[in-house]
């Protein structure tokens, strides 16, 4: 009877995975900064391979520049993070910056791609995340942070 019931508990929560993927089961785990983080340093990452997938281009470092108080207490305990190279041939400045709008706010991100030797940027990008995507936990972190 012990074994039935192990057994269906097993073929639910696989079904739970399948249909939700794993990455999305394991996000549900994580506080609103560490799924912010995550889903930048994944976008940012995905269009430095999408522009450069053809070049060895590997990362030598990272400035990231807060414009925004209220991003940068969000992110504090986890910041955006990438794999660095003491041999790369390029380095990232990612800005971090407020998108004020009363109905819908959100936060800014401008990653700008710098070639190490000329020193020239040669990409840039940018993308929007949004405050409702986080809402709920965030009225609990905006709380924290007052105190």
């Amino acid at each position: 009877m012990d074994t039935k019931i192990i057994g269906l508990v097993l073929l639910i929560c696989s079904i739970f995975l399948f249909q939700y993927s794993y990455d999305d089961v394991a996000q549900s785990f994580l506080s609103p900064s560490e799924k912010l983080k995550n889903k930048i340093e994944k976008n940012i990452s995905n269009s430095i391979e999408k522009e450069f997938s053809k070049n060895n281009i590997s990362i030598h470092h990272i400035d990231i520049k807060y414009r925004s108080k209220f991003a940068h207490d969000f992110l504090l305990k986890h910041q955006p993070k990438f794999t660095t190279n003491s041999n790369g041939n390029i380095w990232l400045e990612i800005e971090i910056l407020d998108l004020p709008d009363e109905e819908n706010p959100g936060i800014i991100t401008q990653t700008s791609v710098f070639d190490l030797k000329s020193k020239n940027k040669i990409a840039e990008y940018a993308k929007t995340y949004m405050i409702k995507d986080y809402e709920q936990s965030l009225k609990k972190e905006k709380t924290n942070i007052k105190k």
